[in-house]
C-alpha cells in the first residue's frame, strides 16, 4: 500500500505526492482537480512500472496489488483519508 497525501496549493492547484518509493522510483500528480491530480498520480505509478521493467526486464512485485491510500491534508490538525485499488 502506498500513503498519498493531498494538499490544495495556495494557486488552487492540486497536488498529489508519497514518501513511499518502489525500487528508488517516487510518484506525484498534479491537477486543478483532486481527480485529475489523482489520474496524474496514478500515471507516474504506471510510468514506474514501464521505467523498471525496461531496466530491469521485470515487473517489481510491489506492483502486484498494489492500493492507494489517499490523505487529503485539510489543514495541519485535520485530514480525511481513503483508499483505492490501483493496479
Amino acid at each position: 500500500m502506498i500513503t498519498a497525501i493531498i494538499e490544495r496549493g495556495s494557486d488552487g492547484l492540486y497536488s498529489i505526492y508519497s514518501e513511499q518509493e518502489i525500487e528508488g522510483y517516487s510518484f506525484g500528480g498534479y491537477g486543478s482537480s483532486v481527480e485529475e491530480a489523482q489520474a496524474d498520480f496514478m500515471l507516474s505509478i504506471e510510468e514506474a512500472k514501464r521505467m523498471i521493467e525496461a531496466e530491469t526486464g521485470r515487473v517489481s512485485g510491489a506492483f502486484a496489488d498494489l492500493h492507494v491510500n489517499y490523505r487529503l491534508a485539510l489543514n495541519k490538525k485535520r485530514s480525511a483519508q481513503w483508499s483505492v485499488a490501483s493496479l
